[in-house]
């Protein structure tokens, strides 16, 4: 969306992202979460060191997402894989 002027609430993530500046992770579910606005809230975020990660066959709460499944079980490791590259993100960097 454009045009929208996200600092008129003090409820507004978008607005709030525009002054974090320390070292930051967006996630997104690829099975549950709008991937559109993760990206804008990327995007739109002060961090120079910031990265961007979808979470192939999670649903929303990181669940896995079988209806996203091609075999049965074949997201059976959303929650480790997620929990996984947290832990190596954070470790990179403290």
């Amino acid at each position: 969306m454009t045009g929208v002027e996200w600092c008129s609430t003090n409820n507004s993530t978008p607005c709030a992202v525009q002054k974090i500046t320390v070292p930051l992770l967006v996630t997104a579910m690829q099975g549950g979460t709008p991937l559109a606005d993760s990206e804008m809230l990327f995007d739109m975020a002060a961090s120079k060191d910031k990265d961007f990660v979808v979470l192939e066959g999670a649903s929303h709460n990181i669940i896995p997402c079988t209806d996203c499944e091609r075999r049965k079980g074949e997201y059976n490791n959303t929650v480790k894989n997620f929990f996984d590259y947290v832990r190596r993100w954070i470790d990179a960097r403290y």
